[in-house]
């Protein structure tokens, strides 16, 4: 499964997508592989469906508001450009 990750990320149509890991794996030193490995979280066995519910939710939320983010600092960076050739200034790229 982390090999799988790997690869996966390596794709940029998904490189951004959280990935949650869910194990039975409890040692720290399999968590840690996992968040090396591109892991947004690691969830350990035994959980409960609320807790694994409330995570996704989380990662989503986050995942939305990263892509806003991105979307608002394009848009700024565009507007900067524009007022940049407008004014006879240099723009930053």
């Amino acid at each position: 499964q982390r090999q799988m990750c790997i690869r996966d990320r390596a794709t940029t149509e998904i490189a951004d997508i959280p990935v949650i890991f869910l194990s039975a794996q409890d040692q720290i030193e399999a968590k840690v592989k996992g968040f090396q490995v591109g892991a947004a979280d690691y969830i350990t066995k035994p959980f409960e469906k609320a807790e694994v519910m409330a995570r996704v939710k989380t990662h989503l939320q986050i995942h939305s508001l990263n892509k806003s983010l991105l979307a608002c600092y394009r848009a700024i960076k565009g507007v900067i450009r524009l007022v940049a050739c407008w004014a006879g200034l240099p723009s930053e790229q």
